[in-house]
């Protein structure tokens, strides 16, 4: 009898030991959960701030993918110059007010294939800029994963390759209803007045490949062989138009570009179609539209279909995934 009751004493005595322990093991698990959380909700995060754009804007400093950004909330737009840029910074500027986002405007606009440190300095730039954001410059496509960082949505704009080249052309020389005076500084004897005909017909070499490849780069990358018009650059513009920009807009459809972005990119374009109606309207804003533009003559248009060939694909490429894409947003009317 008293052997049976040490026994029971002693299997109550461990089962106690053992409830006493868990317990322990529990609350000492949930205060340590309890503090954890406590420090991230009081963690005040390290932030200091950059003036862009005539804008404070502030670059977090801690690590990149901490999960704290917001869904679809960070937007690169690599621009394509001659494609509406302008007109688009203008409409980003009025938006970023009224939708409370970060507008950040690169003041470098001719260094598209920038060496690879600059481009890692870049990336870690864009990657500190806090979200919701949007980040603009002239410069092809950088890859985000590549250099261990998040990957960022990609906008952009592209129009007719001809009238594209053409505006360029004649902006160099002629500037536009902004500034009337050309762009480029130096040309070469008698080449800032040449025709843009005759710089077709006579083998100019502005008017020859590889100067004339200038869209596919922009959605190839910084990749050596892009530099170079080759089916290998178009494909890899292409297959980075499918992985990585939410859209491409066409300058010929350009408020029809707007509502795509709109429907997309609510946080970034919500009102964009009324913003840019308020340019139009607005006496002070003046027009970017390039002057001194000659029509080029039915020769030399047919010559620069033929050596602008994977430029056509490429547009055509694009303007076809456009049309698509207004049609699924029911835009297509």
């Amino acid at each position: 009898m008293k052997m049976m009751t040490s026994r029971k004493l002693k299997t109550f005595f461990m089962v106690t030991l053992f409830f006493v322990i868990t317990l322990i093991c529990y609350w000492s698990r949930s205060d340590s959960l309890w503090n954890v959380n406590r420090k991230e909700d009081n963690e005040v995060e390290n932030v200091h701030y950059v003036i862009n754009n005539n804008m404070r804007l502030p670059l977090i400093q801690s690590p990149a993918g901490n999960g704290r950004d917001e869904f679809m909330s960070r937007v690169v737009y690599n621009r394509v110059g001659k494609c509406g840029s302008r007109t688009m910074q203008n409409i980003i500027r009025i938006l970023s007010q009224q939708n409370s986002y970060h507008f950040y405007l690169s003041t470098v606009s001719n260094e598209t294939r920038p060496k690879i440190l600059s481009i890692i300095k870049e990336v870690k730039l864009i990657d500190s800029i806090a979200s919701p954001m949007l980040y603009s410059r002239h410069i092809h496509f950088m890859n985000f994963p590549k250099y261990g960082v998040r990957k960022p949505l990609y906008i952009n704009l592209i129009r007719d390759p001809i009238e594209r080249f053409s505006s360029q052309y004649h902006f160099k020389r002629y500037g536009d209803m902004i500034v009337s005076k050309g762009r480029q500084t130096t040309f070469r004897l008698g080449e800032k007045e040449l025709d843009i005909n005759d710089c077709v017909m006579r083998n100019y070499s502005e008017c020859m490949p590889p100067r004339l490849w200038y869209i596919i780069p922009y959605f190839c990358g910084q990749a050596a062989f892009c530099r170079i018009p080759s089916p290998e650059a178009l494909r890899r513009a292409k297959m980075n138009v499918l992985d990585n920009y939410i859209a491409v807009g066409v300058l010929e459809d350009f408020e029809g570009s707007l509502k795509v972005f709109e429907k997309l990119l609510p946080m970034h374009f919500k009102g964009a179609t009324e913003a840019y109606q308020q340019l139009l309207q607005d006496a002070s804003q003046k027009n970017t539209t390039t002057i001194g533009k000659k029509e080029l003559n039915p020769a030399a248009y047919s010559m620069l279909r033929k050596r602008m060939e994977y430029d056509y694909e490429f547009y055509d490429f694009v303007f076809s995934l456009f049309k698509g894409l207004k049609k699924k947003l029911n835009l297509d009317v």
